[in-house]
């Protein structure tokens, strides 16, 4: 048996708890911060540290993301407004408008009229100028030929005043002339420059009736008007024809014998009876300028509405306008001969 004084000395197991007091400082499990011994623990700031970080990336994030206004409105697109002309410039003109041709009376089907047993044509009594103004703008403000519908021979004729040089009728001072000359497109037939031309003072009612010479025509026509034999056609007769206006056509007249004499024109004013005028073709009479120009507006509107396209083309038209180029033209003939260059060419 051990003697009791050689024993170690055994401490009192007792619980802290139990014992009512703080673990002594310095417990080997408790780790303190260096300093004071009395800040908080390292591990602590750390992680503070660590998430105030992560709350300030986040935030940065947020900053930097675009924001949108919630159920926000479309773009209203800006009007753009171009400044005013100064006031020194002068305004374009502007292009001419379709409502322009309202005015002109419709077209009916152009036919080749007075076969054979045809013995006369009531003669239109025609001075409007309508449609010369709208081919002229078309070409020069459009640069395009115009409509084909819209192209009036008659029109484009009576544009220019022509004085015919062949045989003449004179009746209550309303005049009454014809030329003729040969037809460029048809060899064989003969155009007859016709001219009706006012009074100096007073209008005058004015009838013009064709009398072909039966035996010696094939078939005429009047260039431009429309002239449908239908039954429910008729011309107005007889018109008014203002003091000094002017009233121009051109009939193509075709022989069926080589004969001079083609017919002639009975004419009356104020229902009065006129002299007659007769329609003879002289082979060797040179043609006016006035019926020069006369044949090259037929040609020219013909070529416009692509009427005859087997017997008129763009070498004829540019051929007629050649012999009526140089010297002292007038203005408007001047005007046409550019016109007709400038259509040529598109």
């Amino acid at each position: 048996m051990s003697d009791p004084t050689d024993q170690p000395p055994q401490e009192p197991h007792e619980s802290i708890f139990d014992m009512g007091i703080s673990p002594r400082p310095g417990g080997k499990n408790i780790r303190r911060s260096p300093g004071n011994g009395n800040g908080p623990p390292v591990g602590m700031i750390i992680l503070s540290v660590a998430a105030f970080g992560v709350i300030l990336i986040i935030l940065a994030f947020k900053n930097s993301a675009p924001k949108q206004a919630p159920h926000a409105a479309p773009p209203v697109p800006v009007q753009i407004t171009a400044p005013a002309p100064s006031a020194t410039a002068a305004p374009a003109p502007p292009p001419p408008s379709p409502t322009a041709a309202f005015h002109l009376p419709p077209l009916k089907p152009r036919t080749s009229i007075g076969l054979p047993n045809k013995s006369s044509f009531d003669l239109p009594i025609h001075t409007e100028t309508a449609s010369a103004d709208w081919v002229a703008k078309t070409i020069q403000l459009r640069h395009v030929l115009p409509d084909k519908t819209l192209v009036r021979t008659e029109d484009l004729l009576n544009h220019f005043s022509l004085r015919p040089m062949g045989p003449t009728a004179i009746s209550r001072g309303v005049t009454l002339s014809t030329e003729s000359i040969a037809c460029p497109w048809r060899p064989s037939a003969t155009l007859f420059l016709v001219s009706i031309r006012g009074a100096v003072a007073g209008d005058h009612l004015v009838s013009a009736t064709l009398k072909p010479a039966i035996v010696n025509v094939a078939r005429y026509k009047i260039l431009g008007f429309t002239t449908s034999p239908d039954p429910g056609f008729s011309l107005p007769q007889p018109t008014l024809l203002p003091a000094k206006a002017i009233s121009t056509l051109v009939i193509e007249i075709e022989p069926s014998i080589a004969a001079s004499e083609l017919g002639s024109i009975v004419w009356s004013v104020d229902n009065q009876p006129a002299p007659p005028v007769p329609l003879s073709r002289r082979s060797d009479d040179e043609p006016s300028d006035d019926a020069r120009l006369a044949a090259l507006v037929c040609a020219y509107s013909q070529w416009l509405c692509n009427e005859r396209p087997e017997l008129i083309d763009i070498e004829l038209v540019a051929a007629l306008a050649r012999e009526l180029s140089g010297g002292n033209l007038p203005a408007n003939r001047a005007e046409l001969l550019n016109l007709i260059d400038r259509s040529l060419h598109f």
